[in-house]
């Protein structure tokens, strides 16, 4: 009569077939998320995870969704739309490697409100996680935003950004967002009106470039002065 095993031996035999399990997860985890972000340097994403959220959250609530969009290249966009965005929302973009840690740092303390979401970790939000905050969702942020700069160059990181986050209410892109707010190509707007379009973020469904507040006015201007203070056009050459 065969002897029972010890629980000892069973408890064991779990562990280890937990820790494949879980390597073996960790690992596959790895090799999606890389090969998803690697795609990102030849392909434009056909969907992201905010767009997602949006068409699930109009169906539940019974409204139709029919988001506005359409994608250019870098130069296509001209220069005035992505130094306002990198004045508004990121001016250390060319010298961080995705993560700010000095701003971080004054975020997690409690000193800073906003502002410690890098363009590129604002680009991995958009693209591969879901709303809300908590420390796992900033962890996965992280993650993916120095996996992104490790693939992809500047100006890439800056064109995908540029061509899938919200400039208005189910309005993804500078290109849709120009031609919604001023009824023309993104290239063609002014300084001062790409500053309009910058100040909608980092909230675009309470700000309007069309219906412009007093305060989106006031950061249109300090986004025009901040883009002549980095240099204009030669800070993009540099990326």
């Amino acid at each position: 009569m065969a002897k029972a095993a010890p629980k000892r031996s069973i408890w064991k035999l779990r562990a280890r077939k937990g820790a494949k399990f879980c390597l073996w997860m960790l690992l596959s985890f790895f090799l999606v998320s890389g090969s998803a972000v690697l795609s990102l340097k030849f392909f434009n994403p056909p969907t992201s995870a905010v767009r997602v959220q949006r068409a699930l959250s109009a169906y539940r609530e019974g409204r139709s969704y029919q988001p506005a969009s359409c994608t250019l290249t870098l130069a296509e966009l001209g220069p005035n739309v992505p130094l306002a965005v990198l004045a508004t929302e990121d001016q250390a973009f060319k010298d961080h490697h995705g993560i700010d840690f000095k701003q971080l740092r004054l975020a997690l303390s409690n000193r800073k409100k906003r502002g410690a979401s890098t363009l590129t970790q604002q680009l991995a939000k958009n693209l591969f996680l879901w709303h809300g905050r908590s420390y796992t969702r900033k962890a996965f942020e992280l993650y993916f935003a120095g996996i992104l700069e490790l693939t992809l160059s500047k100006r890439r990181i800056l064109e995908l950004y540029l061509n899938n986050v919200e400039f208005g209410d189910h309005v993804f892109g500078a290109c849709a967002g120009s031609q919604r707010a001023f009824g023309v190509h993104p290239a063609r707007l002014s300084p001062y009106q790409a500053g309009l379009l910058a100040s909608t973020l980092p909230n675009p469904h309470r700000r309007d470039a069309a219906k412009p507040s007093a305060q989106m006015h006031r950061r249109a201007a300090w986004a025009v002065r901040q883009m002549r203070a980095l240099g204009g056009v030669k800070y993009l050459a540099v990326l």
